[in-house]
Formats: C-alpha cells, structure tokens, sequence
C-alpha cells in the first residue's frame, strides 16, 4: 500500500518538475498541499535530489538567469524572490552576484522605449521609479542613468 502512495507521490513530483525548475522548499509544500505524509514527503524529496531532479543551486541560477534575460530585476528583487522559494542565503549570495549597473541600463532601455511623456524630467522620474521598483538601489540606478550624485 505504501509503495503505491510513494509512487503516486513521486509521479505528481515529476510532473510537477515537468514545467519549470522548482526549489526543494517549493517541492516539499506543492507535495505538503497534496496531503502526503511527512514521510512520503521526505523520501521523495530524497529521490529527486538523489536523481538530480531537485537541485537548489542550480535552480537559483537558473531563475536569475530567466529573470535577467526576461524583464532585468535588481538585487534586492532577486534576493527576495530566491528567499520565497526557500533558497539558502549562501546559495543566493552565489548566484546572484551580477552587474546590475548593466542589467538596470537594459530595464530602462527597455521602459522608455514605452514611454510617451516628452518632458526630460518627468521621463526621468518615471524611469527613476520603474527601476527602483525593480529591485535596484539607489547607486545603481544613478550609475544606469547617468546621474551626478548629489
């Protein structure tokens, strides 16, 4: 009876893997929601990093890198975002170490090719707000502007 559980839950663990990378913390809860046992929970979780399925290190990179490419977001977003699929702050220090400089110039590229306000200022301040929204410090933003620092 116990071996058809562990691989009912182990067959809803792989598909749920089958759409995108997922953290271990976000696998133990998706198979948590579904109602298995603490003990089914962890020898699947067990299996899938023993098969290589489940592998927090190269997930982070992985969403760092989709998010980077797909719409740039700054440090203090990714972080956040890595802490709430229950990364490790080790792992996240890793992966997440990038020129934002770089990435807040592309965002910005990006937001004010969307833009139609045609007063200099306004458009900086709103260029000003979309990246801070993004997660980019202050520092970051100024250097992708090319702002004089007060």
């Amino acid at each position: 009876m116990e071996t058809t559980i562990l691989q009912k839950a182990k067959n809803r663990a792989l598909n749920f893997l089958s759409f995108r990378p997922r953290s271990i913390h976000e696998t133990r809860r998706f198979l948590l929601l579904k109602r298995y046992s603490p003990e089914i929970i962890e020898k699947n979780i067990a299996f899938l990093i023993e098969t290589g399925f489940l592998d927090d290190q190269k997930f982070a990179a992985w969403w760092v890198d989709s998010r980077c490419r797909a719409n740039p977001s700054g440090p203090i977003k990714l972080k956040i975002e890595l802490q709430q699929k229950g990364v490790s702050p080790e792992i996240i220090n890793q992966v997440t170490k990038l020129d934002y400089v770089k990435l807040a110039k592309t965002s910005a590229k990006k937001f004010a090719a969307k833009l139609t306000e045609t007063d200099p200022q306004i458009r900086l301040g709103k260029l000003q707000n979309y990246l801070q929204r993004r997660g980019f410090t202050w520092d970051q933003i100024a250097a992708a502007l090319h702002l004089n620092p007060l």
